[in-house]
C-alpha cells in the first residue's frame, strides 16, 4: 500500500483494543453454570445491549471495507437494498420471536423438528454450521489482509492472533462476555467510521456540495437498472435477493435467534430488534456515502498508488495517508473489532447449534446441565480451531473473490430454508413427507443452478445457462418452490400432518406472546 504502515503510537491503540475484550471472558465465566447461561445468558440481557450486538454483528469488517470500496468503484446500487431490514425486522417482531419464545426452544432449527421432524433439524442445522464455518473462515482471511499490510504482520500470524483472542472471551465468557465485548466494539466500528467523513469533508475544496455535485456529474449515486430483466443485477433482482436474505437472517438465523431468548420478556426481545434496526440502516448509508466521498476525494486529489489497489484498500490509505497519527490507530481499531464482534457471534451461535441440536439431540440427552456447559466450551473450542484453518486454506488456495465463494454456499447450505419455515408458520395441511420431498428437490435444483452458472457450466451447457436468471435470484427461486411445491404436493395427494400442531402455526396459536410477557 505505497510503503505506508502504522506508526507505534497507532499499534499500541490497535494492540490495547485487540486485547481489551480478553477481560470479560474471566468475568462472565465465574457466573455462568450451565449451558443456558453459556449460551443464552440465563434471558437475563438487557434489550438495547442485545440489539446493539445484532448490529455490531451484522455490520462487519466486510461493511468497513467492501461498502465503501464498491462505492469508490461503482455506484449506490446495493444503497436501497438496506431498507429491506425494515421488513425483515417486522416479520421478526411480529411473527418470528414471539413463535421462538412461545416454544421455549432452544435453537430455530428445534422448532423445525417439532413441526416436521428430526430431518429437518439435522438440515437446516447442519447447513448453518457449514455455512458458518466458512463464513468465519472468509471473515478471518478478508481482515487479515488490510492488518498484514498495516502492520507488517504474516497474514498466517495475524489470523492466529484474531482467533486466540476471539476464542478466549468466546470459550471462557459465553454469550454475556460476547455481547458486552460486541458493545465496546461496536461503538469502536462507529467512532472509526464517523472520524473519516469530517476529515474528508474539511480537505475537500467545496466539502459536502462538491460531493453530490461531481457523484450526480460521474454516475456514481445511480442505483442501478430500473428494468425488469431477472438476468442481471438491476434494482428490482437486488432489492428481492436481499429482502429474501434478511428476513432469514432475521427470523431463522441462529444468530438472532440466540439472540431473541436472551432477553427476559417478549418486550424486551422487541426493543432489541428495534434498536438493531434503527442502527444497523444508518451505519449502512454511512458507510456507502463514505466510498463516494473518497471517489470525489481521490479525483480532486489523485494518488498514484491506487491505480494498483483493490477497491477495499482505498479505506485503509486514506486512513494510513490523511489521518493523524494516534486518531487513525481508533479507526483500524473499529476495523479490528467489527470483525471480532462478527466472529464472536459466528462463534457462539455455531456452538450451541453443534451441541444441542447434533450432540445432545443425537448421542447424549440425559446428562447434567454442568455437561453441556463442558461440551459447549469444546464444541468452541473446535469451531475457532476449524475456521481458523479454513481461513489460511482460503489464504493459500484462493483462485476466485471472497463475494463469490461466500454466495455459492449461501446458495446451496441455505436453499429454500426460509421457504422451509415459512411452511411450518403458515400452513396446517404441509406435512413431513410433502416438506421432505420440496427439500430434496430445491436442494437438487439449486446445486444444478450453481453448477450451470459456473464456468463450466457455461463451457458444457451454454444455452441453460443462459436462460437461467441471474445468481442473485437463487436464493428467492428456491424459497418460493419449496413453499408452493410442498404446499401442491400435500394437496394433490391429499396428506396431513399426523402431529399435534398445537403452538407450532398461526391458525393454532391464537396469543403467541401471551405466555413469555407474563414472565
Amino acid at each position: 500500500m505505497g510503503g505506508t504502515i502504522l506508526k507505534w503510537p497507532d499499534m499500541i491503540i490497535v494492540g490495547i483494543t485487540f486485547a481489551a475484550p480478553l477481560v470479560f471472558g474471566p468475568f462472565f465465566s465465574r457466573k455462568t453454570r450451565s449451558s443456558a447461561g453459556y449460551f443464552l445468558a440465563d434471558g437475563s440481557m438487557p434489550g438495547w445491549l442485545v440489539g446493539f450486538s445484532l448490529m455490531a454483528t451484522i455490520v462487519s469488517s466486510m461493511t468497513f471495507l467492501a461498502t465503501p470500496g464498491f462505492t469508490y468503484k461503482e455506484n449506490w446500487r446495493y444503497m436501497p437494498t438496506h431498507f429491506t431490514w425494515i421488513v425483515a425486522s417486522v416479520l421478526a417482531v411480529t411473527l418470528f420471536m414471539p413463535f421462538f419464545r412461545k416454544g421455549h426452544v432452544n435453537s430455530a432449527y428445534q422448532y423445525l423438528e417439532m413441526r416436521f421432524g428430526l430431518w429437518a433439524r439435522v438440515y437446516a442445522g447442519g447447513g448453518f454450521i457449514l455455512f458458518q464455518t466458512l463464513r468465519a473462515g472468509i471473515v478471518l482471511y478478508a481482515v487479515s489482509l488490510p492488518f498484514q499490510t498495516m502492520t507488517g504482520l504474516p497474514i498466517p500470524l495475524f489470523i492466529l492472533i484474531v482467533s486466540v483472542i476471539v476464542g478466549f472471551y468466546s470459550i471462557t465468557g459465553g454469550l454475556k462476555a460476547i455481547l458486552w465485548a460486541d458493545f465496546v466494539q461496536g461503538v469502536l466500528l462507529m467512532i472509526g467510521g464517523l472520524i473519516c467523513l469530517p476529515i474528508i469533508l474539511s480537505l475537500l475544496p467545496g466539502g459536502l456540495s462538491e460531493i453530490f455535485r461531481v457523484a450526480k456529474a460521474d454516475g456514481k449515486m445511480a442505483i442501478g437498472s430500473l428494468s425488469f430483466s431477472l438476468y442481471e443485477k438491476t434494482f428490482w433482482v437486488m432489492m428481492l435477493n436481499h429482502l429474501f436474505w434478511y428476513v432469514q437472517l432475521m427470523c431463522t438465523d441462529q444468530q438472532a435467534v440466540q439472540r431473541y431468548m436472551a432477553t427476559p420478556s417478549v418486550k424486551k426481545a422487541r426493543g432489541s430488534i428495534l434498536t438493531a434496526a434503527f442502527t444497523i440502516i444508518p451505519v449502512w448509508v454511512y458507510f456507502t456515502f463514505l466510498g463516494t466521498a473518497l471517489y470525489v476525494f481521490y479525483k480532486v486529489f489523485p494518488a498514484e498508488p491506487l491505480q494498483e489497489m483493490a477497491p477495499e484498500q482505498v479505506l485503509p490509505y486514506f486512513i494510513l495517508t490523511r489521518i493523524p497519527v494516534g486518531i487513525s490507530g481508533l479507526i483500524i481499531a473499529g476495523l479490528g473489532a467489527s470483525a471480532m464482534s462478527t466472529l464472536s457471534s459466528i462463534v457462539s451461535a455455531t456452538a450451541q447449534t453443534l451441541t444441542n441440536d447434533f450432540y445432545r439431540r443425537l448421542w447424549r440427552q440425559d446428562r447434567e446441565e454442568s455437561h453441556y456447559l463442558v461440551a459447549g466450551r469444546w464444541a468452541t473450542f473446535l469451531f475457532v480451531f476449524v475456521s481458523f484453518l479454513i481461513a489460511l486454506v482460503i489464504h493459500w488456495t484462493r483462485t476466485t473473490t471472497l463475494v463469490d465463494i461466500q454466495q455459492y454456499f449461501i446458495s446451496i447450505l441455505s436453499g429454500g430454508l426460509l421457504g422451509l419455515f415459512m411452511l411450518g408458520f403458515l400452513t396446517k395441511r404441509v406435512d413431513n413427507i410433502s416438506a421432505l420431498t420440496a427439500t430434496i428437490i430445491t436442494v437438487a435444483a439449486v446445486c444444478f443452478w450453481v453448477f450451470a452458472k459456473s464456468p463450466i457450466g457455461m463451457a458444457v451447457m451454454p444455452a441453460v445457462a443462459s436462460r437461467l436468471p441471474d445468481d442473485f435470484m437463487i436464493i428467492v427461486f428456491s424459497n418460493l418452490f419449496i413453499f408452493l411445491f410442498a404446499y401442491l404436493f400435500a394437496l394433490l395427494f391429499r396428506r396431513k400432518s399426523s402431529r399435534n400442531l398445537t403452538g407450532l402455526t398461526i391458525w393454532s396459536n391464537t396469543d403467541l406472546s401471551a405466555d413469555a410477557q407474563s414472565k
